[in-house]
């Protein structure tokens, strides 16, 4: 070993530079190994500012779409309260057109023109028990007939007599 060295006396200078060199890209590749695990955890927990946005505008317009839907069934819940009888009128109009209904049924099926009443149309089938025939204010209804066209009306409707004016 001594010949080499006595050969090359600038080897053992030489080999403590390397080492130093080395030690400094050991020292900057560790450095570097850390700030790429922050890196890549600071990723996995903290999403894209428009990661984050979307999912906040995502939020905010479903709530939007719950308050609207809600507002809206509250203002239909409301109306006939607001406007008066809204849900009587609606209950009359419904009842109004099985009878009709029924009552039409009942004339195609005859050779007469014979207005049919309420009974006519229980008695005969066109109207099954428990079927209502009264309206919104339980107030009965009254079938008129003009030829083959049928009318259904209420005798008291909201408190009006119907038949009686319409005469």
């Amino acid at each position: 070993m001594t010949p080499y060295r006595d050969e090359h006396p600038a080897l053992p200078a030489k080999l403590a530079t390397l080492r130093e060199q080395l030690a400094e890209i050991d020292a900057e590749i560790e450095s570097t190994e850390i700030l790429l695990e922050a890196w890549v955890e600071a990723e996995r927990t903290e999403p894209p500012a428009r990661v984050v946005w979307a999912k906040r505008f995502a939020w905010i317009l479903c709530a939007a779409i719950v308050l609207a839907f809600s507002g809206f069934s509250v203002l239909a819940l409301c109306m006939p309260c607001l406007c008066g009888d809204g849900s009587r009128h609606e209950t009359t109009r419904t009842r109004a057109s099985t009878i009709r209904s029924a009552a039409t049924l009942y004339m195609s099926q005859r050779s007469d023109d014979r207005c049919p009443t309420i009974d006519d149309l229980f008695d005969e089938g066109f109207i099954q028990p428990g079927t209502e025939t009264t309206d919104g204010w339980d107030n009965p209804f009254h079938i008129e007939c003009r030829g083959r066209d049928v009318s259904v009306l209420s005798e008291r409707f909201d408190g009006k007599d119907v038949i009686e004016e319409g005469r």
